[in-house]
């Protein structure tokens, strides 16, 4: 029988990342991701990344899901990074080279488009590494406590969350419909593209009808314990205290978003005005 798998991808480790409170490690994801949005200098960008993969080194972040970062979000960046690049006339500053229209539209490289190509690049990978840092040092239910200690309603929280419990769920029954598809002769291995296609379609058919069963299961289990309820105020049973340690980096977080959304209000080391 296939082995039920762990919680999506949470990795238990002794960092003190993983020992600070489930707010603050919240608020350190939201703050990280909405500063990068706020600097648009690819310097002051770099700066900002260099402290976020600090932390996840230091948290001792997930190394499968590191590369899973690596090879996803990395390319994404890269391609990112040449797509806006053609582009720098749009954006102004020194143009070293650019042709005719076609379509109305001209390639071209500047000084300033190469730095706005550079800052989309790290933007793409400053703004996902806290979300893998997240997922990778957080249960489940502290994400639920995260949430609600910023002022997320409860309803609203477990349901993200449980978003993020079907997924073990349906690799557990993904690997249970494989082994007993295999058991009734069908090889995986043998055939073509098109061959492959139609075998795994074999997969996929009695997962859907699985999940959409598991959803209806959920559902009535939810409503039976009143969780539509709103004049019911949710308590957890169990929940960690804040330390004097949480609230100087909260502190921290907040201010550095508040710094950078300043700054970018004020127009300082903005590259393009009027783009995010």
């Amino acid at each position: 029988m296939a082995k039920t798998r762990g919680a999506f991808v949470y990795e238990e480790t002794d960092s003190g990342f993983q020992k600070l409170h489930p707010i603050t490690r919240t608020v350190f994801m939201l703050c990280a991701i909405a500063t990068t949005f706020c600097i648009q200098h690819p310097v002051i960008l770099a700066v900002l990344y260099a402290v976020v993969l600090g932390v996840a080194i230091y948290a001792k972040m997930s190394k499968k899901l590191f590369l899973v970062y690596i090879a996803v979000i990395g390319i994404g960046a890269l391609i990112s990074f040449i797509s806006w690049l053609p582009f720098g006339g749009d954006v102004g500053g020194d143009v070293y080279f650019e042709t005719g229209k076609w379509f109305g539209i001209s390639i071209a490289f500047s000084n300033v488009g190469f730095m706005w190509a550079v800052t989309m690049g790290l933007r793409i990978l400053c703004s996902s590494l806290p979300i893998f840092l997240y997922l990778s040092s957080t249960r489940l239910r502290d994400m639920t406590i995260g949430f609600c200690g910023i002022g997320v309603p409860f309803t609203v929280g477990e349901l993200f969350v449980l978003a993020f419990r079907f997924v073990p769920l349906v690799q557990n029954d993904a690997a249970i419909i494989t082994e007993a598809q295999r058991a009734r002769g069908l090889d995986f291995e043998q055939g073509g593209v098109k061959a492959k296609a139609q075998k795994y379609s074999a997969i996929l058919a009695p997962m859907i009808f699985m999940s959409l069963r598991r959803i209806q299961l959920v559902a009535n289990a939810l409503d039976t314990k009143g969780f539509r309820n709103k004049l019911h105020k949710h308590r957890f049973y169990k929940k960690p205290a804040c330390k004097p340690i949480d609230y100087a980096l909260i502190g921290i977080c907040l201010l550095i978003f508040a710094l950078a959304l300043t700054a970018r209000i004020l127009g300082w080391m903005v590259l393009v005005p009027g783009r995010l």
